[in-house]
């Protein structure tokens, strides 16, 4: 048996999953669509005030303070920032996820990281370039490619890979 779909019911979905989850107001939005049309294909009879309901529901839980866009991204930059993530790959993620680049750029600058050291923290949580167990000079260009790929640009790559700076690292 099936519960009616309701804004009461949408309320209770999302505070459900902001119980367990902090998240963007976009990806509520998402969240909240993805589960109207699942109920669609089970069957259930969607309302045509459901799009109208989903934002009410939006409002509600950002006026209740249990959804905050800026909270949501500066926890995310200061995760992904502990991570070793580059900068190109933080505006990529929180961009993907609804956060302005604006926003996102001051966060960066404003935790004080710069990318090499996030390029360093990468480095030693993928266990590559000075934090390998077998030091071969083979793995350079493969070093080289995990950070590119990674995000990190030549210049910082290049920077954290030379030899100068392996040394300072040890």
């Amino acid at each position: 048996m099936n519960k009616r779909l309701s804004e009461k019911r949408l309320l209770n979905i999302t505070l459900f999953y902001l119980s367990r989850y902090e998240s963007s107001t976009d990806k509520v939005r998402a969240m909240l669509k993805r589960r109207l049309k699942r109920m669609a294909t089970k069957g259930e009879e969607i309302p045509p005030e459901a799009e109208s309901w989903i934002e009410n529901v939006i409002q509600k839980v950002q006026d209740y303070a249990y959804l905050n866009d800026d909270r949501y991204a500066e926890n995310q930059v200061r995760t992904l920032i502990g991570q070793g993530k580059s900068e190109k790959f933080i505006m990529a993620k929180l961009k993907q996820d609804g956060i302005d680049t604006a926003t996102t750029k001051r966060l960066i600058e404003a935790s004080g990281s710069n990318e090499k050291d996030r390029a360093i923290t990468f480095m030693r949580r993928k266990k590559i370039g000075p934090y390998r167990s077998k030091q071969d000079p083979t793995y350079f260009k493969k070093d080289m490619g995990t950070l590119a790929r990674a995000g990190f640009s030549y210049d910082t790559i290049q920077s954290v890979l030379s030899e100068s700076d392996l040394i300072s690292i040890f």
